[in-house]
């Protein structure tokens, strides 16, 4: 029998959280756990929205969950449920952790299954790979939620620096760190 291990993933956005995720989930078998699905099915209509819209509204409505239940919502229905659906399962990831309280309420519940990993990248490179005017990334960036992820370096398990490694060497570190 296994042992059940979650990773948590955070960092800023266009870090590499979602080629890490794929790498984990395609190369190394780790299930997904998705606050974004669980925020859609509460955003009707979100999808009609353009990207920068619709993130905008799912974040909102992520910050009023987060209001609402101190932060454990991402743990209370949606770790705990998803978790649930699988019980056969024993690497799960949750790839978009952006507050202390997500973190510390995980490892209230599933304790030292728990890992987190924060992804960095200098910030030169990120506005880079944003696509972004320096002014729209600036205030992306400045954005609460944002600043809190980038925040979470400072109690991360494991930090890696995604210009020094290919998102698999990432995923594969990961990997062998829990196991």
């Amino acid at each position: 029998m296994g042992i059940l291990r979650i990773v948590l993933l955070s960092g800023p956005f266009k870090v590499g959280k979602s080629t890490v995720t794929v790498e984990l989930v395609q190369q190394f078998g780790y299930l997904k756990i998705s606050s974004s699905d669980h925020l859609r099915s509460l955003c009707p209509g979100v999808e009609q929205l353009d990207v920068a819209k619709a993130r905008l509204r799912l974040q909102e409505a992520g910050d009023e969950l987060d209001r609402k239940t101190d932060f454990r919502w991402v743990v209370d229905p949606v770790a705990t449920s998803a978790v649930a659906t699988a019980p056969e399962a024993f690497n799960w990831l949750f790839d978009a952790v952006r507050k202390k309280r997500q973190v510390e309420h995980f490892r209230e519940k599933f304790g030292f299954a728990v890992m987190h990993v924060h992804l960095s990248a200098p910030d030169n490179v990120l506005r880079l790979r944003s696509g972004l005017s320096d002014t729209t990334y600036g205030i992306a960036s400045s954005h609460p939620n944002e600043v809190s992820a980038r925040s979470l370096i400072h109690i991360a398990d494991r930090v890696f620096d995604t210009t020094l490694q290919t998102a698999h060497e990432i995923a594969k570190q990961i990997a062998q760190a829990g196991g």
